[in-house]
């Protein structure tokens, strides 16, 4: 028997039964089946938790929910959902068909600690999504969520200044930057002069004099401004979140850089501010990697050899953090971000990851994940330059396409080829291999110890996001913060 859920685009157990709340069905759990029944009047259908957790396997969900969030964005006033939220959840649901379930409102639990923990129910489209699925969309796009549908702008014409005509930059282009990711190089002019000379050199930026004028080539992108009431409860929350701030002489507290900002967004914390400012930043493209001003980060020959081949690197800071770096091959740009901000998805490719998979990918290794409904198996790494900070590729697909390349007797020169060098790097590195090797054997150790405590779990256990482990002491410090939501740090030069 059919049920109206089954209607519906959802991703997890926990989306379903926030659903199936919605639509007026009850439900009851099986502990011995894992299993749970929904029912109303005289439909009732039984899902195992499994099965629940795999999420609806509809089609197109990508293209209903970029509709659903589009829309949702053209009204939504995010500082009326934190303050007033359940007369503001009542005109959703009564003027828009939008229906808003808190997580204590199905776990029985408060949930002070996580103020954008709700799912979102579009019953006109039929699709659900978490809040900060959603605040990440906004975030990302530049929107205000003040109920007015509102976006902050960029300035294009600040580009003016380094020679660059705006108006030959495409709408995707523009869309692009504005999201914050690095556009291809661009040719900057600025005048020669001592001043200019001086620090481009400093810099060791690649530059050619012509014409009264130095020429020198840059990404361009765009860095997010939030301001915040500078108060003593505001400063508790950003410093208990990690988060950087300055305060300003008119008494505000700023967070500017990128990790902090989506920690603060995503993450919520009960600041809801919105986007006060969109500065762009350009990052030069050095003749050699600058080093970092941390004399622990420092990088070595065998270091700098291993990042100009593509690899991830790990070292300590100054702090004891753990610091992952990798470069743009594009500009030489040494990309350095926390290990505790990188953030893990729970799902890759429609294949639920173990916490032994999730350890690896932190310290930078590379998985191999099998979708079996899709019969198709895909090669996974980080990849800090990625608008995702994840690099994904179908194995089947690589293959055809690296054999297609080595005819064209190119270099370097496609992601393709790239793949194949870094394959031909660990064939040759046999350290490298048994390290692989063994990281497999842990995984694969973990799946099955993952199975067996599954018989064992509580309901609420299964629908916890942030699932718990007694993973290695050695690496236990490094991923205790994987669910922080952030983003690979993209420092560059205001313009």
């Amino acid at each position: 028997m059919k049920t109206s859920i089954d209607n519906y685009y959802y991703q997890n157990a926990g989306q379903a039964r926030a659903i199936a709340n919605v639509l007026g069905y009850q439900e009851s759990f099986n502990p011995e089946t894992k299993s749970l029944t929904f029912s109303k009047g005289d439909i009732s259908k039984t899902y195992s938790l499994q099965e629940l957790k795999q999420g609806s396997q509809l089609p197109d969900r990508e293209n209903i929910l970029e509709k659903s969030r589009e829309n949702l964005v053209s009204f939504f006033d995010k500082e009326r959902a934190t303050n007033n939220f359940d007369e503001y959840k009542a005109e959703l649901l009564r003027d828009n068909n939008i229906a808003i379930v808190k997580w204590d409102n199905i776990k029985g639990n408060q949930n002070d600690q996580n103020s954008d923990g709700f799912t979102i129910i579009d019953l006109n489209n039929k699709i659900s999504f978490t809040g900060a699925d959603f605040y990440k969309y906004a975030f990302e796009n530049n929107h205000l969520l003040n109920g007015q549908g509102e976006k902050l702008d960029v300035n294009w014409e600040a580009l003016n200044a380094v020679g660059i005509d705006h108006n030959k930059l495409t709408e995707q282009e523009k869309e692009s930057i504005a999201r914050g990711e690095k556009s291809e190089l661009k040719g900057l002019i600025i005048d020669d002069n001592e001043q200019n000379r001086k620090y481009l050199e400093s810099e060791k930026i690649d530059y050619e004099a012509k014409d009264g004028k130095l020429h020198f080539q840059a990404k361009i992108s765009t860095a997010k401004e939030i301001e915040v009431e500078n108060t003593p409860q505001n400063k508790k929350k950003l410093k208990d979140e990690n988060i950087d701030f300055r305060e300003t002489p008119d008494n505000k507290l700023k967070i500017q850089d990128k990790v902090s900002l989506r920690k603060l967004v995503i993450g919520a914390v009960l600041i809801i501010s919105p986007i006060a400012g969109i500065a762009l930043m350009m990052t030069p493209k050095r003749n050699e990697i600058k080093q970092s001003n941390d004399n622990s980060l420092k990088l070595n020959k065998k270091d700098i050899e291993s990042l100009k081949q593509g690899n991830i690197i790990t070292k300590n800071n100054s702090k004891n953090e753990r610091v992952v770096m990798q470069i743009d091959k594009d500009t030489n740009e040494l990309v350095t971000v926390k290990a505790k901000d990188i953030t893990i998805p729970n799902k890759i490719g429609g294949v639920v990851l173990t916490p032994a998979q999730k350890e690896s990918l932190s310290k930078g290794y590379e998985i191999n994940l099998q979708n079996e409904s899709l019969n198709k198996t895909y090669s996974v790494k980080l990849d800090l330059n990625s608008k995702n900070g994840i690099d994904i590729k179908d194995n089947t697909k690589i293959k055809e396409e690296v054999n297609i390349n080595r005819t064209q007797g190119k270099e370097n020169t496609t992601p393709e080829q790239k793949v194949e060098k870094a394959e031909q790097s660990i064939k040759s590195d046999k350290v490298q291999e048994e390290t692989v090797k063994e990281q497999k054997k842990e995984n694969t150790t973990t799946e099955k110890q993952e199975l067996s405590k599954d018989n064992n779990k509580s309901i609420s256990n299964e629908e916890d996001k942030k699932e718990k482990t007694d993973i290695s002491k050695e690496y236990k410090k490094e991923v205790e913060n994987y669910y922080n939501k952030s983003e690979k740090s993209n420092k560059g030069l205001k313009l």
